[in-house]
Formats: C-alpha cells, structure tokens, sequence
C-alpha cells in the first residue's frame, strides 16, 4: 500500500510506503466464502456517537485480528470495533 501527504495549500504530493502485512497466503488461494463479512454475525446494528466518529479503520483492525493477524492498530484506526460478535 502507498501513502499520500498533499500539506494544505500545496499542489505537491509527497508519496512513501504505507503500511505492510506479512502475507501467509496468495490471493488466488483466498476462498472468499471464508472472508466474507469479515467472520462476524450477520444481523447487527451498532450506532455509535454521531458526534465523535468512530474510525472506520476499527473495523479492519477487528477483522484483521478475527482473521489471525495480530495486530493493534491500521491507518488511524487504533483498535478494535465494540461489540461486533464472531460468527
């Protein structure tokens, strides 16, 4: 994965390595039945406080970890989701 950093009022992106996961299978070996919903139950509904957004990217960290991968944290997410349920 690439980063992008554009500062406010420049028209110049600086680029570098973003982040990286050491892989353990090839993606044409992936079953995406098994991926799929990211191993959680189907038929929730979380709210969370509309004025103090939850990072989306909890949720990648809770289906990082759901999937093995031991991990803390992924982009501005640092964390998992409350109250998803493992399928």
């Amino acid at each position: 994965m690439v980063m992008h950093e554009v500062k406010p009022g420049w028209t110049i992106t600086k680029e570098w390595e973003g982040y990286t996961i050491e892989a353990k299978i090839a993606s044409k070996d992936i079953v995406e039945s098994e991926y799929a919903g990211g191993g959680f139950k189907y038929g929730q509904h979380l709210a969370f406080d509309s004025r103090n957004n939850t990072p989306l990217c909890r949720l990648f960290v809770s289906m990082l970890q759901n999937m093995g991968i031991e991990t803390d944290s992924f982009s501005s997410g640092i964390g998992t989701l409350p109250g998803l349920v493992s399928a």
